[in-house]
């Protein structure tokens, strides 16, 4: 049952364009144009999103290609949004590089700092960052972004090219004073001595949250562990099949520039191509029997895997087949992650920021769980 301190939000995303002005070196939009969503389109789809019954609060998403090349449309929609009422509670929020906001960009949002919301993905370091998106560190108002909305985490994307300095990149944003989340490149070809850098920088980001209890830890190095101890005592007792991993095709929808309707941006033609079969996709995703690839079935991991059903789809022709890159990044997260738990529960859980409300049975999950990595998951 719902209750007002657990609201069920849907995510709106408004793919304003598909153009960007930067060429990410493991952007996984292949298919781009320079079409604009109207804003008629976007209003007739907030519109009807208000009027789900299954949400009691909207995120509107502006997202691209880089949002804010579409700036005019954005200023658009959201005063024609904010000089209304509507029937439940709503956020605007756009994912940016950061690179245009300046001007008269600046201007607005920081007029308006309190109803959008700007995340900003940087890649790390200033040299990790110019690697991954062309030479844009030092074209970023990184202040703006911090004195605006302090509590935003930053987004950072780990490539081939700067997995070797992925715990320097991750200090550094933290001592530009973010908070962050992290993930590795999906869809690109990653190699057998990837792996073994990847585990090396993982364990040095667990030794440095270890070094400095009051940083609030990356989501990579804090896999919910816990979740596999509680997953696996449901395989014992039943065949379960774990649910949704994300929230796409039930609490996610996008919407392209002709107002079609899609899961999230990753199955849009964009990301997955013009000549796939979409629909089928669609209805495969609609089916809840089928959330779990059959090979992951039993794997306690299965509920804490990352996984990202567009882009398996594109690699594997079905939404659930898993890329085996995420599988092998994920059991070493998880491995790191035990490691990284066991050391703050032996030395006075309490005093890490991470573990600050942990009660009695968090600490005896997340006990199990390590238990539960250490025995099964190899790698």
């Amino acid at each position: 049952m719902n209750s007002k301190s657990n609201p069920r939000r849907q995510i709106l995303t408004l793919v304003m364009t598909e153009h960007c002005n930067l060429h990410c070196i493991y952007c996984y939009e292949k298919n781009t144009g320079k079409h604009v969503l109207s804003v008629e389109i976007a209003q007739a789809a907030i519109t009807e999103a208000f009027q789900n019954p299954k949400f009691d609060e909207l995120e509107i998403d502006f997202f691209g290609g880089e949002p804010f090349v579409t700036f005019e449309n954005i200023a658009e929609i959201c005063e024609w949004l904010w000089s209304r009422e509507w029937p439940k509670p709503y956020i605007c929020f756009a994912t940016t590089n950061g690179t245009l906001v300046h001007g008269e960009i600046k201007e607005w949002v920081t007029k308006h700092k309190d109803r959008f919301v700007i995340g900003l993905s940087l890649d790390g370091t200033p040299e990790m960052q110019n690697i991954n998106r062309c030479n844009t560190y030092y074209d970023i108002d990184i202040n703006l972004f911090k004195e605006l909305w302090p509590f935003q985490p930053i987004k950072m994307t780990v490539s081939r090219q700067t997995v070797a300095n992925m715990a320097n990149g991750i200090i550094h944003i933290h001592g530009l004073g973010f908070m962050m989340t992290c993930n590795t490149a999906f869809g690109i070809e990653w190699k057998p001595e990837d792996y073994v850098v990847f585990a090396r920088e993982m364990k040095n980001l667990a030794d440095f949250y270890l070094w400095n209890p009051g940083i609030e830890p990356c989501n990579i190095i804090t896999m919910s562990i816990q979740r596999a101890a509680q997953y696996a005592e449901q395989v014992a007792q039943a065949d379960t099949i774990i649910a949704n991993y994300c929230g796409a095709g039930e609490s996610m929808l996008s919407i392209d520039r002709l107002g079609k309707k899609y899961p999230c941006q990753t199955f849009m033609p964009m990301t997955v191509g013009r000549d796939y079969d979409l629909d089928a996709a669609v209805k495969t995703l609609s089916s809840r029997d089928n959330y779990s690839d059959q090979k992951c079935k039993h794997c306690c991991l299965m509920p804490v895997c990352q996984t990202c059903y567009g882009i398996n789809y594109v690699n594997t022709g079905s939404p659930f087949i898993r890329d085996e890159h995420n599988c092998t990044f994920s059991k070493i997260r998880a491995k790191a992650s035990a490691y990284f738990m066991s050391e703050m529960i032996t030395h006075r859980a309490k005093n890490y920021i991470y573990l600050k409300d942990a009660n009695d049975l968090d600490l005896s999950y997340m006990i199990r769980g390590i238990n539960l990595i250490n025995e099964f998951v190899s790698i």
